[in-house]
């Protein structure tokens, strides 16, 4: 079957299928609803609703992780100007601590609908199900590839999150947050290594939690990341090898990356 593709919106027929389809049987207002920042290992996780009564004009709305920041910004405020309404939820890291990241997502979810002037006919969520959720609805999978309103929800959420990382940045430099927005790099986990936790980071989550519970991990990440030599590396490597498994899968692999990286640059620089 061939695929049509809609040129003003740059997404096929059978991607906004669902959107289509419900406008078909009679449903007037659809909210879109995604979150962003699920994943990091500081910050808050932000939820955006999208409510469309029809396809936004648009070129290249799709799913947020599959665009430029440049793009991202350039539609955000026209989708903002586009919509019939939309709405964001915040949630910050010590209720994603206090009762995990999913509820915390499902509450940012419900406070973005909590905020529309009106509610929605119908709501379609990016693969959550909200169980106190009093609307017709459905969770789709890939719902950013399904549903402009999904999609262009996805797009308020990663540029609104963004944009309360770089504020936590100035709050906060000696973190990185403007460069990696939270998530677990490697830069951010050295400098985790330096200066502990900040009141941002999420305790609960690896390897910030091992870290707190177990300062030799912060210690054996900042000692390789000042290795001098490749026989100190090879010690180091030894010894990550012997501790690795104490800090968990994720806390293992940043160890495995901050190897790899001063081996990198000890070839590039062997005398230092």
């Amino acid at each position: 079957m061939s695929t049509t593709c809609n040129i003003l919106t740059g997404i096929s027929q059978e991607e906004v299928n669902i959107d289509r389809r419900l406008r078909k049987s009679g449903i007037a207002l659809i909210c879109g609803i995604d979150e962003a920042g699920r994943g990091p290992l500081a910050g808050p996780v932000v939820a955006a609703c999208v409510v469309l009564s029809g396809e936004l004009q648009l070129s290249g709305i799709r799913d947020s992780k599959k665009l430029s920041d440049l793009k991202r910004r350039l539609l955000y405020p026209e989708i903002m100007a586009g919509a019939d309404d939309f709405s964001f939820g915040i949630i910050g890291p010590d209720v994603i601590d206090q009762r995990n990241i999913l509820t915390a997502t499902k509450a940012a979810m419900m406070e973005a609908l909590g905020k529309l002037k009106a509610l929605p006919d119908y709501v379609l969520i990016d693969a959550v199900r909200l169980q106190d959720l009093m609307l017709p609805s459905e969770s789709p999978f890939h719902g950013e590839d399904l549903s402009q309103a999904i999609a262009a929800a996805s797009i308020l959420a990663k540029v609104r999150r963004d944009d309360l990382m770089d504020e936590l940045d100035q709050e906060y430099p000696q973190y990185g947050f403007r460069a990696h927005k939270g998530y677990g790099t490697l830069e951010h986990l050295i400098n985790l290594s330096i200066y502990g936790p900040s009141p941002v980071h999420r305790k609960s989550f690896e390897p910030v939690k091992g870290g707190l519970e177990r300062p030799e991990f912060y210690l054996l990440l900042k000692r390789l990341g000042g290795a001098s030599s490749k026989e100190e590396l090879e010690e180091l490597v030894r010894e990550t090898g012997e501790k690795g498994n104490r800090f968990g899968a994720k806390g293992r692999a940043a160890l495995m990356r901050a190897c790899k990286t001063a081996g990198k640059r000890l070839e590039r620089n062997p005398l230092r």
